[in-house]
């Protein structure tokens, strides 16, 4: 029968530092991972809200242009009516 052989206090210590190390490493490179889908989310995020911002700049177009055809106004006279000062209420 083999004698069993007792490891040293500093192995036992060694060997916890070293799987303390490799779950770092592990959690590191998970991090990384998580940190990459973040900023690509965030990136698409962004896109969207710019479209959104569009859309909702395209819809205030087409509501004016409608409301400008519905009361027969022309581009010209628009501008006419825009450039004219602002009534002051006293």
């Amino acid at each position: 029968m083999a004698a069993r052989t007792r490891r040293t206090k500093e192995e036992v210590l060694n060997s916890k530092l070293t799987k303390i190390d490799e779950e770092i490493k592990k959690l590191t490179e998970k991090i990384n991972v998580l940190s990459e889908q973040k900023k690509n989310i965030d990136k698409e995020l962004a896109i969207l809200k710019d479209q959104k911002s569009k859309a909702e700049r395209a819809a205030q177009l087409t509501a004016l242009a409608d409301l400008m055809d519905s009361n027969g106004y022309t581009i010209d006279e628009l501008k006419e009516l825009m450039s004219m000062p602002k009534p002051t209420v006293d």
